[in-house]
């Protein structure tokens, strides 16, 4: 699944996510990995903060490491004027500490932009759809918990959180890459086969078949990527947020 990172829809949703962290002078990315994104924005002109639980992804580069837990952050209050949250909301296990952590972070009017796939936004032809509905809706495959735009607004909200934009970019794929694509995380470890051939047994051995015995098979799978980016105010929300629908 590392191909992901240089997928066109993975990329768009990336490019859209810096370029709304533009005019932000300190960022702190969460769960930064090899610092990819991280570069790019200190290339760019901020100074950049990567906060993770490990240093073993990490690179050197022209931004700094903290290690830390996204649930409980290890700085000041208002440190930073943009958060940015590529693909990892969903592998976090307390979603309201994690944005009450972002808002305290952030200065007022700053933002946090959040990137990652909206399995509920996901659609596909049917000899897939069993794997889908596990994507959906078993927590432990890849992820702490499926989720979808609409949960992370109302948490968002309570957590003191305005949404200014939230927006899906879609990907097609079709044929023999459709499931191992999209799915291929589910089984990438021992762990997680374990699990999931415990709890969905037919689904897991069509993961681990498909490229073998489903070749030709012709299907697709259409990814959602879910852009949402959020403002710390002090303000009432706004009654509008702009929206793909």
């Amino acid at each position: 699944m590392a191909a992901y990172r240089y997928d066109p829809v993975f990329l768009a949703a990336t490019d859209e996510a810096l370029h709304e962290l533009q005019g932000c002078h300190e960022i702190l990315e969460i769960g930064p990995g090899a610092g990819v994104e991280a570069t790019r924005l200190a290339l760019a002109g901020a100074e950049v903060t990567g906060l993770d639980i490990t240093e073993d992804l990490a690179r050197e580069g022209p931004w700094s490491l903290v290690l830390g837990d996204a649930h409980d952050m290890p700085f000041e209050d208002e440190s930073f004027d943009g958060l940015l949250f590529n693909r990892i909301i969903h592998h976090l296990t307390d979603l309201p500490a994690m944005l009450t952590e972002a808002r305290r972070v952030l200065r007022e009017r700053g933002i946090a932009v959040f990137v990652w796939p909206d399995w509920h936004e996901t659609r596909c032809s049917p000899e897939h759809q069993p794997a889908l509905v596990a994507a959906q809706t078993l927590p432990g495959l890849g992820c702490a918990a499926p989720v979808c735009a609409d949960q992370v607004l109302v948490l968002a909200a309570a957590a003191g959180l305005t949404a200014i934009k939230v927006s899906h970019l879609r990907g097609r794929y079709e044929g023999s890459a459709a499931l191992t694509y999209a799915f291929g995380h589910l089984i990438a470890t021992e762990e997680k086969r374990q699990f999931l051939s415990a709890r969905l047994p037919e689904v897991f051995t069509d993961l681990c078949t498909f490229s073998d015995e489903l070749e030709h098979e012709e299907g697709f799978i259409e990814i959602a990527l879910a852009v949402l980016v959020v403002e710390r105010s002090e303000m009432a929300p706004r009654l509008g947020v702009a929206s793909d629908g």
